[in-house]
């Protein structure tokens, strides 16, 4: 007799693992940023979450070589919300000029540092002309959209930190 063997893909072994959570969707795996910091917020601890946020990303703001720090330091840096230290530059933009910027909207700060090997496309280094670099070159570091799988803790209730296990466009 013949034995097929199968390998699956990243992405194949991810989509399993969050349909399987979605199974137990509720107390410990959210879809959504808000319900997930009610229930830190409300029990403590810690919960999984796949998130569409517009993360901010400082190593690519405006005139920075962000694809530089980010090789340099292989490390990935995002925010979300207000800063979390007096010294840090507010990251969140106000747009005067759209009745949306206040819907949905919470007082969540959110901070997450991702290794390379997070990005679902890249591994060990980041190019100049790379899908990701573009892209976050293309919004100068703000308002970017990403999808994000992890593990949410509140810090002291200051702020939230992303433990991410995977980042995609």
């Amino acid at each position: 007799m013949e034995e097929a063997t199968s390998q699956l893909t990243v992405e194949q072994k991810l989509s399993n693992l969050i349909r399987y959570m979605e199974a137990h969707k509720g107390y410990e795996f959210f879809g959504n940023l808000v319900s997930a910091a009610a229930r830190l917020e409300s029990s403590g601890g810690s919960v999984f979450v796949e998130i569409r946020e517009k993360f901010s990303l400082p190593q690519f703001y405006s005139g920075q070589d962000g694809v530089a720090a980010v090789n340099s330091s292989k490390t990935l840096m995002f925010e979300l919300g207000e800063p979390t230290s007096p010294n840090a530059p507010f990251t969140d933009d106000y747009s005067t000029y759209s009745d949306d910027y206040y819907k949905g909207r919470s007082n969540i700060r959110v901070i997450m540092n991702a290794s390379l090997g997070k990005l679902v496309r890249t591994s060990g280094e980041m190019g100049q002309h790379s899908h990701d670099a573009i892209l976050f070159r293309g919004f100068q570091g703000r308002k970017v959209p990403l999808t994000v799988f992890g593990h949410l803790t509140s810090v002291a209730h200051l702020f939230c930190q992303i433990k991410p296990y995977a980042i995609w466009l």
